[in-house]
């Protein structure tokens, strides 16, 4: 008896272990990263690195240099754009999926102005102002960004990459 309950709490430490150990390596987004994924990559390194395959979309009509991607299992929520066949940026929209910082979605405006403090340029959402918000922070060489949209207060998707592609705000527009 003493056996089986031993062997059922050895289990369940291992259960737990297991979880946080899994938790503790999901991918967080960086300014020019999301795991081994880099902005900059080609399709083919952007595969490589994600251990699956693409699954394109249709290329935007009016501009055949940029088109979207995700992973064909995994990454659920995680899209990525290539300009020029190059990834430019990585987009958010799981809750799952965090930055470095911990920012997610449905964290709050004030969460996300306290974690970067003096580095956010919030400016009025083009769709949803006024109770929507672009919050954007570049990098110190102020060639990549991040931009987190945010809605009554919450952080409705983000998204990480070059400085140009960041501020796009209709995709590859």
């Amino acid at each position: 008896m003493y056996r089986i309950a031993a062997l059922w709490v050895v289990t369940g430490i291992i259960a737990c272990a297991t979880a946080s150990v899994a938790v503790a390596q999901e991918p967080r987004i960086t300014f020019t990263t999301y795991g081994s994924a880099r902005i900059g990559m080609s399709p083919r390194a952007l595969e490589s690195a994600l251990g699956v395959k693409l699954k394109r979309y249709e290329p935007d009509e009016d501009s055949e240099a940029c088109e979207y991607v995700t992973a064909s299992r995994g990454y659920e929520g995680v899209s990525f754009m290539l300009l020029n066949q190059r990834l430019a940026r990585i987009d958010v929209s799981s809750p799952k999926v965090r930055t470095r910082s911990g920012v997610h979605i449905g964290s709050s405006q004030e969460e996300v102005l306290a974690l970067y403090p003096g580095r956010i340029e919030e400016s009025a959402h083009a769709y949803t102002a006024p109770d929507g918000s672009y919050l954007t922070m570049f990098s110190p060489d102020k060639q990549h960004g991040m931009r987190f949209e945010t809605d009554h207060g919450k952080v409705t998707v983000y998204y990480a990459g070059t400085a140009e592609a960041v501020q796009y705000i209709e995709g590859c527009q």
